[in-house]
């Protein structure tokens, strides 16, 4: 089969005029319609959803996917925080990049708009999966993207087709094969805070946290408060696999790095001597590992 465009013929390939595709745009993926496409489908001009626009000379290798569902949908019962407190919602709208979305509490019915998805959203914890899903599928030891197409009762296993080559599986094991995607690092931005766990720690105190993320993030020793501020040499302060507060203060998408630190004002360059919201349950932990006083942890 060939498709003529511009008055030559080329083979049939992907992606064709009209097709629904995700094109990469700073940084971000946003869904598009491909108006053209070059002799050698190389190239291709976009019609950006959004606001219409259109972009030309778009690299089909490099900037060019399939469309991919949000794992968040209208409809889809959630977990919203607000607060530090975990509520029962339900998605009303989800914005066209599926980044922050409109939510309606349960609880009290009322409705709130823009909530970030990557730092305040989460799936129920009594299901997490559900039709149309995004999630991850092990595979031959690896971890493949895949769509939730079917979901027994009882939530034990799923059927799923895979994004890479469009095959279906059924019966894949939910607890021993299936896990929520991580969160990619384009969605991530300074000054979010996101609540992680210590995977490890260096001789030099420095911390790998988990945060959700296509990559742990690195909690320097000197982005840690302690008794004196903001020191390095904590060693010994935290513990593997304890719940932390962190907030993002850099992102590099090009190397996969991710730098977190423990109080918020270093955000912005500098340590101001304010402790962050999610600082007082850290103090009273140390509190406990240390056995000091209430004056141990004056930030000064």
């Amino acid at each position: 089969d060939a498709t003529s465009i511009a008055g030559e013929e080329r083979p049939e390939t992907w992606p064709l005029p009209g097709a629904k595709v995700e094109v990469k745009w700073d940084g971000v993926w946003w869904p598009c319609e491909v108006l053209d496409v070059d002799h050698d489908a190389n190239l291709c001009t976009a019609r950006y959803d959004d606001g219409r626009d259109e972009e030309p000379g778009v690299d089909v290798c490099t900037r060019v996917r399939k469309q991919q569902p949000a794992w968040v949908r209208a409809g889809l019962p959630v977990q919203v925080n607000q607060g530090g407190e975990w509520h029962e919602s339900e998605v009303v709208e989800v914005n066209v990049n599926g980044r922050s979305c409109s939510i309606r509490y349960c609880d009290r019915e009322e409705e709130e708009d823009d909530v970030d998805v990557a730092s305040r959203v989460r799936s129920p914890q009594h299901v997490w999966l559900g039709e149309g899903m995004l999630v991850e599928v092990l595979r031959e030891g690896v971890w493949c993207e895949c769509e939730v197409l079917e979901l027994s009762e009882g939530g034990s296993r799923c059927a799923v087709r895979y994004y890479d080559n469009d095959e279906e599986e059924s019966g894949v094991d939910v607890e021993a094969r299936a896990r929520a995607p991580a969160t990619p690092l384009y969605c991530l931005y300074v000054g979010q805070w996101c609540r992680g766990v210590v995977k490890s720690i260096s001789r030099e105190g420095d911390v790998l946290v988990d945060v959700g993320a296509e990559c742990d993030g690195l909690l320097r020793s000197s982005r840690i408060p302690t008794r004196s501020g903001l020191v390095p040499g904590v060693r010994g302060l935290l513990d593997l696999d304890l719940e932390v507060d962190v907030w993002i203060c850099g992102v590099d998408v090009g190397r996969s790095r991710l730098e977190l630190t423990m109080v918020d004002s270093w955000v912005g360059g500098g340590f101001d001597g304010n402790a962050p919201p999610g600082f007082e349950r850290f103090r009273r932990y140390l509190l406990r590992k240390e056995g000091s006083d209430e004056k141990f942890l004056q930030l000064t």
